[in-house]
């Protein structure tokens, strides 16, 4: 079940919108199917929850739009994300935010970090209740956009009239980008916002931010898996890519920030177990950023479309381009700190072999010091050998512990 609030307030070009749902649009009896794609490499598991209307009911645009705002569509202000609830049919009066829903659905507990990263809104036209042919419709679209000769215009026609085409045209606009203002834009906006992603031969694929929205006619994978799935694979498996690799490179990110913010502060009083650290995090982050990153594996065009297409919309080539050019940075540095760790102990060692040089000067050192130390009681004598002995020992040490701390970085 869909708990959605019984009013809400948007914010739209300066005016703030009140918007009343009746009684009967406050909850909507869904179908949830929950899957997953698990990345071996990384350990990152992606929860695909799908949810579709039951028999004998269907979501209005409406309800696309709010859904949609559960994982992003902030523009307007109006926090539906924090006040829409779920809730099981037979799980008693308890309702859960999203996140909180698909962790009591996988039964992985409740607190643990279920992070809603994106969307994906699949439309069979053909099952769309709106008065016009909505096929003919979707044609029109993708011929718009074809340059097929006259179709622009025909389409502009179509959205500054009254009909239902029209108002189904916006309604599209409102579901990809998922704003509830969509009956104020112009026609400019309204190519901007329709113009596809990817073509495909049922229909279009738009990415909008975090959504990816298809409008297809007749999507017999959709059928397929209408029970099972609940969603097209061949539209969550990019998405599930996408989102994984996002996180790999928020992860190194934050990783190598962390030593190199900290490195910062503290140039001077770096310690070897802090260099030691830094290569550490330096092998992990370039293990996310190369072994566990999924490159485009997809033999189909529409697929390998979305992904390449979807990776430069959402900026993520550039995000992991910066972290790439950070990987490398935190490597010179790295090899910076074990040069002058190096230094350090040849510096060492030279001083250890001045150490021993002096020590085969001794007899010479005792034949002319020798009327003093023949007035030197001996027990004296062997309490100042016994104290060279031992700090000439923690000084071997202290080598030992150079030299092993180089080797180890």
């Amino acid at each position: 079940m869909i708990h959605y609030p019984a009013r809400l307030e948007y914010e739209s070009e300066g005016r703030c919108v009140t918007l009343v749902a009746p009684a009967d649009g406050r909850c909507r009896k869904a179908c949830a199917i929950l899957s997953q794609t698990q990345f071996t490499q990384s350990g990152i598991t992606v929860f695909h929850l799908a949810m579709h209307p039951v028999a004998g009911e269907s979501f209005t645009e409406y309800d696309l739009i709010k859904l949609s705002k559960t994982h992003g569509g902030i523009q307007e202000g109006d926090r539906l994300s924090e006040k829409i609830r779920f809730s099981f049919a037979d799980g008693g009066p308890e309702s859960y935010s999203l996140s909180d829903f698909v962790a009591a659905f996988a039964g992985i507990g409740l607190g643990l970090p279920v992070l809603t990263r994106a969307g994906t809104i699949e439309m069979d036209v053909s099952s769309i209740r709106s008065g016009c042919d909505v096929r003919s419709l979707l044609r029109l679209i993708g011929a718009a956009y074809s340059n097929e000769p006259g179709s622009a215009e025909e389409l502009e026609s179509v959205f500054k009239s009254a009909s239902a085409e029209g108002q189904v045209v916006k309604a599209f606009c409102g579901i990809i980008t998922g704003i509830f203002d969509f009956g104020r834009m112009c026609f400019e906006e309204v190519m901007d916002t329709l113009e596809p992603t990817v073509i495909s031969k049922t229909g279009i694929i738009r990415m909008h931010r975090s959504n990816l929205v298809s409008l297809a006619d007749e999507d017999e994978i959709l059928d397929y898996c209408w029970n099972t799935v609940g969603i097209s694979p061949y539209l969550i498996i990019p998405q599930a890519i996408m989102i994984q690799n996002d996180l790999l490179v928020d992860l190194a990110e934050k990783k190598m920030l962390s030593v190199m913010t900290a490195g910062e502060a503290k140039t001077k009083k770096m310690s070897y177990k802090d260099y030691r650290i830094w290569g550490r995090i330096r092998e992990e982050a370039e293990r996310h950023l190369r072994l566990e990153h999924v490159p485009n594996v997809f033999q189909y065009s529409t697929e390998r479309q979305i992904l390449e297409k979807g990776i430069k919309h959402r900026g993520s080539d550039q995000k992991e381009k910066t972290a790439s050019d950070r990987l490398q940075e935190l490597g010179a540095q790295i090899s910076s700190m074990r040069a002058n760790l190096r230094q350090k102990a040849d510096i060492n060692k030279s001083i250890l072999l001045g150490l021993l040089a002096g020590m085969s000067l001794r007899p010479l050192l005792f034949a002319l010091v020798g009327d003093w130390i023949g007035n030197v009681p001996v027990f004296k004598f062997r309490v100042a050998w016994y104290a060279f002995a031992f700090l000439f020992g923690c000084f071997v040490g202290f080598l030992v512990h150079t030299a092993r701390s180089v080797k180890r970085f």
